[in-house]
């Protein structure tokens, strides 16, 4: 394995074996989750109960990336180059050259998930929560292309995230935030059900508007070292996929320390049946980060199961759909509405053994809406992400080795063709 740092022009030619990982007291497993075994499927936290990823989760044949070639010779060793501070610049694998493109520096570069620039449908946000005459005194704001500036559109929905919790103490500002994370303070902390209806929409719509993630950046997965290893080696389930709980890299660069991952992200959970704790504050001695290019956006999505509900619910017209059943004018909505209702009650039914109970996927340290309940003052809101079926990576992705101290290695690269490789 390469060290961290080399003299300016200088490079390392490394020998690992493959899969070479340090061991440490980090052990895969499913944030109450005994059904999801890919691995480091608890990157994130959210829903203690219901399926993550089972044997549905493998890709395609259509998607999956093509099985590693067979070696007809040893692999040449790894070459990597460093840059003048002493950072691996990239990676010489025979006649392939790899340029790193992941380092913490590197996505700390990217735009966050909060910045206003990147958030999609803005007007139908402020449309919906403001009055018409508010909305419309803002068209004296546009810019040439109609469009409201960003610092125009983040200082709205601040303001509609103040005045939702208008009265109540959530702490104090944070110097150096933006409007909105302030705004946003105190909330991923608190679970979905002690907001007010109000509050509930208001949060879920917020949690909306920054979307999903960025497919044009990097994501990020967290696992321990049993799961890297089996990566490394191309041995797991799902060799070039990711799935379970991750992230968009740049919402997490300011998480350098392994604690500070531990609890930015909350990996703090406890593994079902009392079957301990995958991480631990102040003894994990390393994770491992997975950063990759998503192949497709749409397996991933917003982990918020409990709260969507909740204001699905909440916005529902039950009585103008029963108006329309009647009349046979029930609209695609409808219909997935009521479809859904039927599903509920049939996971939920009566037994034998009596009546099933309706368990709340938000169990501690998930929250429900989307948001991790971040311990790190440094950064407090943290969006999550999920993918159910697992997504494809691009070749490039690249696996770093995080120690207690923030500093990181680099321990493989992934190549659709060949799989991972191990430095």
């Amino acid at each position: 394995m390469p060290e961290d740092r080399t003299p300016s022009g200088k490079t390392t030619e490394t020998s690992a074996p493959a899969a070479h990982v340090d061991v440490d007291d980090a052990r895969p497993g499913g944030k109450g989750d005994p059904d999801d075994v890919r691995p480091g499927a608890a990157a994130v936290d959210d829903a203690a109960a219901g399926p993550r990823n089972g044997a549905a989760d493998s890709p395609t044949s259509a998607d999956a990336p093509h099985a590693p070639d067979a070696p007809d010779a040893p692999a040449p060793k790894p070459v990597v180059h460093y840059d003048a501070d002493g950072r691996v610049e990239k990676v010489e694998f025979g006649d392939r050259t790899h340029t790193v493109s992941t380092r913490n520096d590197q996505i700390a570069q990217l735009k966050r998930s909060l910045d206003p620039a990147t958030w999609k449908n803005t007007d139908g946000f402020l449309a919906t929560h403001l009055s018409p005459s508010e909305f419309q005194a803002l068209d004296g704001l546009r810019g040439p292309g109609g469009k409201l500036p960003p610092n125009v559109v983040e200082t709205q929905v601040a303001d509609l995230l103040e005045k939702a919790f208008d009265g109540e103490s959530r702490g104090p500002v944070r110097p150096g935030a933006g409007p909105l994370e302030n705004a946003l303070r105190g909330i991923p902390t608190r679970y979905y059900y002690d907001l007010t209806d109000a509050q509930a929409i208001m949060v879920h719509d917020v949690r909306h508007l920054l979307g999903s993630g960025d497919i044009s950046q990097p994501f990020q997965k967290i696992m321990g070292a049993d799961d890297a290893r089996l990566v490394l080696a191309n041995e797991d389930l799902y060799a070039g996929s990711m799935g379970g709980f991750i992230s968009q890299a740049s919402d997490t660069s300011l998480l350098r320390t392994v604690d500070e991952i531990i609890l930015g992200l909350r990996l703090d959970y406890v593994l079902p049946n009392n079957a301990g704790m995958p991480y631990r504050v102040g003894e994990t001695e390393a994770v491992y980060a997975v950063r990759f290019h998503a192949q497709k956006a749409a397996p991933i999505h917003i982990p918020d199961y409990s709260n969507h509900l909740r204001v699905e619910e909440l916005r529902r017209d039950r009585v103008a759909e029963q108006i329309r059943e009647a009349d046979g004018k029930l609209t695609p909505e409808d219909i997935r509405l009521t479809e859904q209702d039927i599903a509920t009650y049939r996971e939920h039914a009566n037994t034998e053994s009596g009546a099933g109970t309706l368990a709340d996927r938000a169990e501690w340290p998930n929250t429900g809406h989307g948001l991790t309940s971040s311990r790190v003052d440094a950064l407090p809101v943290v969006p999550e992400l999920k993918v159910d079926r697992g997504v494809i990576m691009e070749s490039g992705a690249e696996m770093w080795r995080i120690d207690r101290d923030g500093n990181e290695v680099l321990v493989g690269v992934f190549n659709q063709k060949t799989g991972w490789m191990s430095l």
